[in-house]
């Protein structure tokens, strides 16, 4: 904490000098937000200020300036959303997002996750594009097929299909 609260703070006295050093507000708009949502149990104490929108609000910043790394910002942003149950948020963010990067696997997933409080069956067909996305080369260490057919076995339980579940569960232990 007190190594994230020293950089936000250099962060903070850049953007006094370059308003326009996008990276910046990804990294406090990210920072903030998370602090904050994670020090919510103590918001009696007077340190501990909600500062989530702060974050937000920097993240769009972020994201409007089209920045070489707005897609950090972007991502950050799916992900709050989905923290925040807005889901709806999360997906229009992530959609937009895969219209510039359909290949993005990132953005997929945060997609899909997204999806699932809402539309499993759409999760579930997310989840097998991005399964069946990566290059031979990386599926060697199987962390990414277990850990998505995992998810997708979740998908089927919570949609009342057993059998589909376990198969995925199979599937996913036979990877290794």
């Amino acid at each position: 904490l007190s190594t994230g609260i020293n950089s936000i703070s250099e962060f903070d006295k850049i953007l006094i000098v370059d308003k326009n050093f996008y990276e910046a507000y990804i990294a406090i708009g990210t920072f903030e937000y998370w602090k904050s949502r994670k020090l919510e149990f103590m918001d009696w104490l007077p340190f501990a200020s909600d500062t989530k929108n702060i974050g937000i609000d920097r993240l769009i910043v972020a994201i409007d300036s089209s920045s070489y790394n707005s897609h950090l910002a972007i991502n950050s942003l799916i992900w709050i959303y989905i923290d925040q149950k807005k889901y709806d948020e999360a997906i229009i963010v992530a959609g937009k997002a895969l219209n510039e990067f359909p290949q993005s696997r990132t953005f997929k997933w945060g997609l899909a996750r997204a999806y699932e409080e809402e539309n499993p069956l759409k999760a579930i067909e997310l989840y097998l594009d991005i399964l069946n996305s990566y290059p031979g080369s990386l599926k060697e260490n199987y962390k990414n097929e277990i850990t998505l057919m995992h998810i997708i076995a979740q998908q089927y339980v919570k949609l009342g299909d057993k059998d589909k579940a376990i198969n995925a569960l199979e599937i996913a232990y036979n990877l290794h």
